[in-house]
Order: structure tokens, then C-alpha cells, then sequence
């Protein structure tokens, strides 16, 4: 697991891409809770959620059956202007 003191001391490298990679890792890992954490830290850092960490999300939320979860999700994305095409 990436902690907040890696990842500030990464901070010049941090990127969506890298935060995205890290969001894929965690839907393999099953880490679902440290997901949304993650998504909070990318704001710290001038960052913001797009189509492929709401898809990650939204993987993640399908995986456990977490319908209210999807439904957080969508609207997250309706507010950031991010298209869905996760199906």
C-alpha cells in the first residue's frame, strides 16, 4: 500500500497516470476501501478523478456487488463532467 509520505515524496512525478496505475492495483487487490482514499489525496496534489480512475471505481464497485456504491460513483462523475463508459 502507497502512503502519504511516498507519495508527497513522489510529488514530482505524481500524475493521473500514476495514480491511475495504483487504482488498478488496488481492483486486483481488492483494496476498495484505500481506493476512495486515493482518490481524496489526488485533489492534494492538483489532480482530479478521470474516465479511467471513475472506471476503476466503478470496476471495483461491480466486483462487490455494491449498488449504492455505483450510485455514488455516477454522480461523482455527472459533478466532474466525466463521461461513463464503463458498462
Amino acid at each position: 500500500m502507497v502512503s502519504s509520505l511516498l507519495l508527497r515524496s513522489m510529488d514530482a512525478s505524481l500524475s493521473k497516470y500514476t495514480f491511475n496505475a495504483i487504482l488498478q492495483n488496488c481492483v486486483k487487490d481488492g483494496r476498495n476501501a484505500y481506493m476512495l482514499k486515493l482518490i481524496q489525496k489526488m485533489s492534494e496534489f492538483d489532480l482530479s478523478p478521470d474516465e479511467t480512475s471513475f472506471n476503476s471505481l466503478l470496476k471495483m464497485a461491480i466486483k462487490r456487488e455494491d449498488t449504492e456504491g455505483i450510485d455514488t460513483i455516477l454522480d461523482m462523475m455527472k459533478v466532474s463532467d466525466v463521461k461513463r463508459t464503463y458498462y
